[in-house]
This record gives structure tokens, C-alpha cells and sequence, in this order.
């Protein structure tokens, strides 16, 4: 099971939360603790956003496991950004280890990355691809069952993609799980989905915890808030005055000791966090 991370706040360093902290999300590619699998080293992906210079992400993904890429361990500590998304991948069965395969994806302003599974998935591609607008279905390059759901998210957005709300973002992650999930039962096809989602535009973010079968099986997921997220020089990341609002940290799992702010997802609910890093927490079925 692969594992993410998402911030919105104050700008950071990238290096403050991809690399200093004990249970990185670097570190969780090697040694991830919860799960059956603790190594994702399928490839990793990180996206952050300048909004000073462009409304679009920039994105690093690389097909080597994220323990050994020195060059994104160069580039973090140089990189302040008051939105990221970081990924590790642990490959489903039969999915190619390549670049394009590697999360986050982005298409204009907006980026989106999953931890989870569709099964059967190949026996619902087709008639999933049949339902995408021409515009959607041409920006696929790789052949994941995720980078499919992105596609199912952009569809859904329609026009609103351009600039979209956090309610927006939620409807949109709400509906590509509906429609995988219909296309599933249309075909009588009964095996397990899981899918933690997360979308940005660059404003806001919505993540999901989501298991069809057992919500026991839906992967782990944590949100932290606080003034802000700090790690000292014994990898010990602690929330900053953790009554204030400054900073939101969703991540599949903790990265801090401080067990103040720091709250596990329910199954089948999501996260919606606003520009303010105000959230709230709702069903994803509603």
C-alpha cells in the first residue's frame, strides 16, 4: 500500500516534513508501519505550488525508490511552498514501474494523488474511458488505475477545474469513487476498492479514506493542525501552538509524537480543508 502526505499552511520547507521528521514520508517508503507492506519503493513524487510565480504545480517524480534520490534530497531544503503533496508508491500487481505511473499527477492548476486499489480494474477501464470528455481522456499518459480516478475528478469539475472551491473538490472525489463503484456493480464485479484520494487546486485540498468491502481495510490516514509543524535536530516533528490555525497535515501515518491535534480520518470520510487550513471531516457517501 503506497503512502502520501498533504500540507497546506504557512510556507515551509520542503525539507521540514519530506526528510527531518523520524517517520518522514522518506522514510515511510522504506519502513511504513502500518499495513501489511512496509516498502514502497515503486517510485515517489512530490508537487508543491509557488502561487507568487504560476497557479500550477511543480512536480519531481521519479521511477527509483525515494531513499535513494539525492537530488530531490538536494532541492527540498531550497523549496518554501505553502502547499505540497509527497508520495511513495508500493506498484499494485501488473501496474508498469515508470515515471508517468508515479504520483501526484496535475493537469493545469489542479494535482491529485491516491493510496488504495480499484480491483478488477482492467475489466472496468474501457467503459470507464468511454465515459470521459475528449479533453479529459487525451491528458492520460500513464495506465494506473489512479491516474484514471484523476481523469474521473477532472470530468467531474467540468469548468469549474479553472477555479474551484473546496466544495467543489469534495463533489469531485465524492463522484469518481461513485462512478468507479457503479461501473464495478454493473458488471457484477465484487472485489475490493480502497481509495484514500487527495485533490488540490492550489487553494484548498480534499483527501479520502475510503473501503468498499470492510471499512476496516481502507487505509490509514491522520489530520494534524496547529500554528505550524517544526522538527528538531532529533527528527522529533512537533505541532506549534496547536490551538492556532496556520497549518493542516493529512498524512496516511503520524509524523509526530505530540499526540495533541492529531486525529485518525474514520473509514469512508474525507477531508476538506479550506484556504483558511479551517476543516471539517463528512461521510463520503452522503
Amino acid at each position: 500500500m503506497c503512502r502520501f502526505a498533504a500540507y497546506l499552511g504557512h510556507p515551509i520547507s520542503l525539507d521540514e516534513l519530506l526528510y527531518k521528521p523520524d517517520h518522514s514520508i522518506i522514510v515511510q517508503s522504506a519502513k511504513a508501519k502500518g499495513g501489511e507492506e512496509p516498502l514502497n519503493g515503486d517510485g515517489f513524487g512530490v508537487g508543491w505550488y509557488v502561487p507568487e510565480m504560476d497557479d500550477e504545480p511543480a512536480l519531481y517524480r521519479n521511477a527509483t525508490p525515494a531513499w535513494a534520490d539525492r537530488n530531490m534530497r538536494n532541492i527540498a531544503p531550497r523549496v518554501n511552498t505553502p502547499l505540497f503533496f509527497a508520495h511513495v508508491r508500493d506498484a499494485s500487481e501488473g501496474m508498469k514501474i515508470q515515471q508517468t505511473n508515479c504520483h501526484p499527477f496535475s493537469k493545469d492548476r489542479l494535482m491529485f494523488m491516491h493510496n488504495g486499489v480499484v480491483g478488477s480494474f482492467d475489466e472496468v477501464l474501457r467503459p470507464l474511458r468511454n465515459q470521459l470528455s475528449d479533453e479529459v481522456y487525451f491528458t492520460i499518459d500513464g495506465t494506473t488505475d489512479s491516474e484514471h480516478l484523476f481523469a474521473l475528478a477532472q470530468d467531474e469539475l467540468g469548468p469549474k477545474a479553472a477555479n474551484p472551491d473546496a466544495d467543489d473538490l469534495a463533489r469531485a472525489v465524492r463522484r469518481s469513487i461513485e462512478r468507479v463503484e457503479a461501473l464495478k456493480h454493473k458488471k457484477g464485479i465484487e472485489t475490493k476498492t480502497t481509495a484514500n484520494l487527495a485533490l488540490t487546486d492550489g487553494c484548498s485540498f480534499v483527501a479520502s479514506r475510503y473501503a468498499n468491502e470492510h471499512a476496516d481495510e481502507a487505509a490509514s490516514l491522520y489530520v494534524s493542525r496547529a500554528g505550524g509543524f517544526t522538527t528538531g535536530e532529533d527528527g522529533t516533528t512537533r505541532a506549534v501552538d496547536p490551538a492556532e490555525r496556520g497549518a493542516v497535515l493529512v498524512s496516511s501515518e503520524p509524523m509526530m509524537e505530540q499526540a495533541v491535534g492529531l486525529d485518525p480520518v474514520p473509514p469512508n470520510h474525507m477531508v476538506i480543508v479550506e484556504p483558511d487550513c479551517s476543516y471539517r471531516i463528512e461521510p463520503i457517501v452522503q
